[in-house]
C-alpha cells in the first residue's frame, strides 16, 4: 500500500477517534475554552500520530555521531520502461504518480485556488471600501446589506449599521473574534481541508468550531450588554444575508443554539469533567499502544540485514583492516565517487535492474542501503537499512558492491572511514 494512502487512512482513523469521544462526552458542555482547545488538537494529533513509526533513517554503525550521515540523492528503478533507473526529478516524479495521485494534487490544487479566491475577494472589499480605524481593530464600512463578519483585524459592517444601537453590540461581538484570534482557527481549518476534504468528520467537527467561535463572543458581549437587549439584535440579523466563508461572521444560522448557550447559566462541574477525561484515557491509551506496537514493528524490519550469498574475499580483507577506526559521519572533505555526483548516478542508473521475481509477484518500495567509503576509497560494510524483500534488497547490495573505488574523505589531513545512506525506489509501471 502508498505510504501516502496509509497515512491517509491512519490520520481519518484517528480523527474518527477523537471526533467520535467529543460528540459523546464533551460537545455538550459550557467549557468553550477546552471544547476548542479539544478540537484543534484533534487535528494535530490525528496528522502527528499517522506518521509511521521509524520513518527516520536510524544511525548504523560503531562511532557514528549524533549528527546527519550522508544521504546520496534518490534513485528509481522503474520496472519495465527501458530505463534501469530515473535520477531526474522532473522524470522520476511523472514515472512513478498513479491516478490517484494526480487526482489528489489536482483537487489540492483546486482547494487551495478556492482559498485564494476567497482571500482575494476579501482584499478586493476592502481597497473598496472605506476604513476606519477602532481601537484595536480596522472598521470597514460595507456599501451593500451584508451580514458583519470578521477577518483577523478588519471588522466588515453595513454602512446603514453605523449610528443604530445595535452597532455597538456588532462591533463588540465582532471585536470578541479578533481578541481570542478566532481568525487563526479559520485559516486552521481550512489548511486541514486540504488533508482530510474527503472526511466527513472534518466539515462536522469544523461546524462544532464555528459555533464555539460564536458563542465564545457571545459570552464576551454579554459582560457589556443586557442578554435580552442583545438578543433582539441577533434576531434583526439572522434572515439568511450571505458570507464569506473564510471569515467569522456575525451569523452562521445557529442562533437558536446561541440562545440557548446564552439562556444556560448552569455550567459543568469540574468533577464530572475530571471523570470525563478520565473515560477519555483508555481511547488516547490504546491509540499510543498502536503506536508502540508499530514502532517495535518497524524497528524490528529495519534493522534486517540482507544476506548476501558471495562475498568478496578482499572487501572482507578490507573490512577486517578497518573495523578498529571510527567512522565519520561528517567530515571536512566528503569522500567522491570517480567523476562526482554524476557520474555516480550514472553508474547506478546503467546497473540497477528491476528483479523479475519482484515484479513477477508485484512487489515494490524503498531500499534504503548504507555503506562505508574506507581511506583506501573501498566499499565496505553495505547493508539494508529499511528493506522489501522480493530479491530488491539483494539487488541494492550487488550493485553497491560493484562500485569502483572512491576518492577517500579527510579529516584534519587524514583519510577516515565515512557511511554514506542510499534511497533506492523500485516502483512497478
Amino acid at each position: 500500500m502508498s505510504t501516502y494512502i496509509e497515512y491517509l487512512i491512519r490520520a481519518s482513523v484517528y480523527l474518527l477517534l477523537f471526533g467520535s469521544a467529543y460528540y459523546l462526552l464533551f460537545s455538550r458542555s459550557r467549557r468553550l475554552v477546552f471544547n476548542r482547545s479539544y478540537l484543534l488538537f484533534s487535528f494535530i494529533l490525528s496528522l502527528v500520530l499517522a506518521i509511521p513509526a521509524g520513518i527516520e533513517i536510524p544511525l548504523v554503525g560503531a562511532g557514528a555521531s549524533d549528527t546527519s550521515i550522508f544521504l546520496l540523492p534518490e534513485v528509481i528503478v522503474v520496472a519495465g520502461s527501458g530505463v534501469p533507473a530515473a535520477t531526474h526529478w522532473f522524470s522520476s516524479l511523472f514515472a512513478t504518480l498513479s491516478w490517484w495521485q494526480i487526482f489528489a494534487g489536482v483537487f489540492t490544487l483546486l482547494l487551495l485556488m478556492v482559498l485564494a479566491a476567497r482571500l482575494l475577494k476579501l482584499l478586493n472589499i476592502v481597497k473598496s471600501h472605506t476604513i476606519e480605524n477602532h481601537d484595536d481593530v480596522q472598521i470597514v464600512w460595507l456599501k451593500k446589506p451584508h451580514s458583519p463578519f470578521s477577518f483577523f483585524r478588519w471588522v466588515f459592517i453595513p454602512s446603514e449599521v453605523k449610528g443604530t444601537p445595535h452597532f455597538d453590540k456588532i462591533l463588540c461581538h465582532e471585536r470578541a473574534h479578533h481578541k481570542l484570534n478566532h481568525s487563526w482557527d479559520v485559516v486552521f481549518m481550512e489548511l486541514m481541508r486540504l488533508v482530510f476534504w474527503f472526511h466527513p468528520f472534518y466539515y462536522l467537527l469544523r461546524k462544532e468550531l464555528q459555533n464555539i467561535h460564536e458563542f465564545e463572543a457571545d459570552s464576551q458581549v454579554l459582560r457589556s450588554f443586557s442578554r435580552v437587549d442583545y438578543q433582539k439584535s441577533l434576531m434583526e440579523f439572522a434572515m439568511g444575508l450571505s458570507y464569506i466563508p473564510v471569515t467569522n461572521p456575525f451569523n452562521i444560522s445557529i442562533i437558536h443554539k446561541r440562545f440557548i448557550m446564552m439562556n444556560t447559566t448552569s455550567r459543568q462541574s469540574l468533577k464530572r469533567l475530571l471523570i470525563k477525561l478520565f473515560v477519555l484515557l483508555p481511547v488516547v491509551g490504546v491509540v499510543f499502544f498502536i503506536q508502540s506496537c508499530d514502532f517495535q514493528q518497524q524497528s524490528a524490519e529495519e534493522t534486517t540485514t540482507a544476506v548476501v550469498d558471495e562475498v568478496d574475499e578482499t572487501t572482507e580483507d578490507i573490512a577486517n583492516a578497518y573495523q578498529d577506526d571510527p567512522i565519520f559521519t561528517i567530515v571536512e572533505e566528503h569522500p567522491k565517487f570517480p567523476g562526482g555526483d554524476a557520474a555516480l548516478m550514472q553508474f547506478l542508473q546503467s546497473n540497477l535492474r528491476y528483479p523479475r521475481e519482484a515484479m513477477q509477484n508485484g512487489i515494490q518500495g524503498n531500499v534504503f542501503v548504507t555503506f562505508v567509503v574506507e581511506p583506501d576509497g573501498s566499499i565496505t560494510d553495505v547493508k539494508i537499512l529499511r528493506g522489501v524483500g522480493g530479491g530488491l534488497d539483494e539487488e541494492a547490495i550487488r550493485v553497491v558492491n560493484a562500485m569502483p573505488l572512491w576518492v577517500p574523505g579527510k579529516q584534519s589531513g587524514d583519510e577516515v572511514r565515512v557511511q554514506f545512506n542510499l534511497p533506492i525506489r523500485f516502483v512497478l509501471n
